[in-house]
């Protein structure tokens, strides 16, 4: 498919998902643009891309700043997330990042979409949506949801919000689970940077071992 011309928001774009769609976009000679709400000066910035400091889980906001862009496509990467370990502390310190940056915004994105057709949306989700003892050892479209913590609970939310409006609209809309990813843009406290680190501590003489944390662990997927 020819995409020369079009145009791509992607919100969250100092992320680690953010920046490889926007990589892959730029690739595909498309005019993206970065939306995010803090600027980390640790994530660099990808040359040629606009990034806008802006908060969409605002309705007036998002439907202004919407309106005024017109963008071909949305890339949803912007929840408010950690590793694993540290997720539990983000839930309990401030809960109302994740709310906002899940059904809140994806619910923004979703209802300006309706007068915009055109516009195809991703949004990403997560596998918490199914952390706490899934029933099956392969989650699947009709998977019973198990969700963990706040972050779990609303990335579920946003899932059903997206299958109404799927059913109820035909809005082009999608949600996406990427499983145990990484790359050279993961943020520190993340298994692979985390491990990354401890090796070269351990080669380096600075530790005597390396431990990982919940190394016994299982999850099939």
């Amino acid at each position: 498919m020819d995409l020369r011309g079009k145009k791509a928001l992607v919100i969250g774009a100092l992320g680690q998902d953010g920046q490889i769609i926007s990589l892959k976009l730029k690739e595909r000679n498309v005019s993206v643009t970065g939306a995010t709400k803090n600027i980390d000066p640790q994530r660099p910035k990808i040359k040629g891309i606009t990034y806008d400091l802006i908060d969409l889980s605002n309705p007036e906001c998002c439907y202004e700043y919407l309106n005024a862009l017109k963008p071909d496509y949305i890339f949803h990467f912007g929840a408010k997330n950690a590793s694993s370990r540290n997720m539990a502390a983000i839930e309990n310190s401030k809960p109302e990042l994740i709310i906002s940056s899940t059904i809140k915004l994806t619910t923004n994105l979703i209802n300006w979409q309706l007068s915009n057709n055109k516009t195809k949306i991703l949004v990403g989700l997560s596998s918490f949506m199914y952390a706490n003892s899934p029933t099956e050892n392969k989650i699947q479209l009709g998977t019973e949801y198990s969700p963990k913590g706040i972050y779990g609970k609303f990335n579920m939310e946003t899932h059903k919000k997206i299958i109404e409006y799927r059913n109820k609209f035909n809005s082009d809309i999608c949600g996406l689970i990427l499983f145990n990813h990484t790359s050279k843009f993961s943020k520190q406290g993340f298994l692979v940077p985390d491990l990354v680190n401890k090796i070269i501590n351990l080669k380096e003489g600075k530790v005597k071992k390396i431990t990982i944390n919940e190394s016994n662990r299982y999850r099939y997927f």
